[in-house]
């Protein structure tokens, strides 16, 4: 088997989908009957199942080449994953969690101690309308009323609160100030929350400049990086939709555009980076820059550090890292323009 597939592969026997996500190893979708199926590794009970094979690239650990369900999930209908963990939101409000949980990203229980890797409940969600799941191991849960929890790690102050084990907490915290809540979008260490006028906050590391404002707190565990441990205003005005990779934030605007601010060691901005930040001088942007010769977008998401867009007329966008195929044009070369995937 290859290590990778640059271009788009259609999945045999996996189809009536609800919602569908992934991460760095695992993919999981939501069937129409409710259930979760996952494929890709699976070592740390991430995919929710047992009886898994060997890892063809992966020695010492097993994966799932083929989709497998998750053991006792059920009622699903919109999914959050994590580096080594899966969440589920289920259509009775609850969120339901499996996988690594070792800096409380189950949220399983208010105490300290990780759970085991089957799945199970989040403790103290009932009403929760959406997620916002971290590619590294934290996750936001917006509730029906617009306020925003957090759980897990917490190194870098993303869950918005303080922790109560140290730098991470398996009991969801409250996200002070944050109301009107519509969506809530996660990096590998910062947090966005946006509201009904438009407008977003942020939260969490901001070494690159990926909150969109100037901060200057210490980080909790991040020797001489910057954050912000509370809530900063996104200078993005008039967004319809956020997509955060690891150490970039991009927003789609109303008027079908979109704008990206922080790292682009990958070209994932979109456009030249003007700045350097971080940790060797990595290029950047501490101020939002437009995607160049992209408009009538849709819908965006993001991967760890590449964008794809959804145009008006259904046509696929992508930018960024490509090391491994993951912009579907074919090649391995990292693109700072849009390049169309021929789907």
């Amino acid at each position: 088997m290859d290590a990778c597939e640059p271009k788009p592969v259609l999945l045999p026997n996996v189809s009536n989908l609800l919602d569908i996500a992934g991460s760095g190893g695992h993919t999981c979708a939501v069937k129409a009957d409710g259930t979760v199926a996952c494929w890709g590794a699976g070592h740390l009970g991430q995919l929710g199942a047992q009886a898994l094979g060997p890892c063809p690239k992966m020695d010492g650990k097993t994966c799932s080449m083929m989709p497998v369900v998750a053991a006792g999930v059920s009622l699903g209908v919109e999914l959050g994953l994590g580096g080594n963990h899966s969440c589920v939101r289920r259509s009775d409000g609850t969120v339901w969690c499996w996988g690594l949980g070792d800096v409380g990203q189950l949220g399983a229980s208010n105490g300290c101690q990780a759970p085991g890797p089957s799945p199970g409940p989040v403790v103290n969600q009932s009403m929760v309308a959406s997620l916002g799941a971290s590619h590294d191991r934290f996750v936001c849960a917006r509730q029906n009323d617009g306020t925003l929890y957090c759980w897990g790690n917490n190194d870098a102050g993303q869950l918005g609160a303080a922790s109560t084990c140290t730098t991470y907490s398996q009991k969801p915290l409250l996200v002070a100030g944050q109301s009107s809540i519509v969506q809530v979008a996660a990096g590998v260490e910062h947090t966005c929350a946006l509201r009904n006028d438009g407008s977003a906050q942020c939260w969490g590391l901001n070494e690159y400049g990926q909150l969109g404002a100037p901060s200057s707190d210490p980080c909790p565990q991040l020797a001489s990086q910057t954050c912000s441990l509370k809530p900063v205003t996104l200078g993005i005005t008039s967004i319809a939709q956020l997509a955060l990779a690891d150490l970039t934030t991009c927003a789609l605007k109303n008027d079908g555009t979109v704008v990206c601010v922080g790292a682009s060691n990958f070209s994932q901005l979109g456009s030249p980076a003007p700045d350097k930040c971080g940790v060797g001088n990595t290029p950047c942007s501490l101020k939002p820059l437009a995607v160049a010769g992209l408009s009538n977008v849709v819908e965006l998401v993001a991967g760890g550090a590449h964008f794809c867009a959804r145009r008006k007329d259904g046509a696929v966008l992508c930018w960024g890292f490509n090391a491994h195929g993951q912009l579907g044009d074919g090649t391995t070369t990292d693109h700072v323009s849009p390049t169309l995937v021929p789907l």
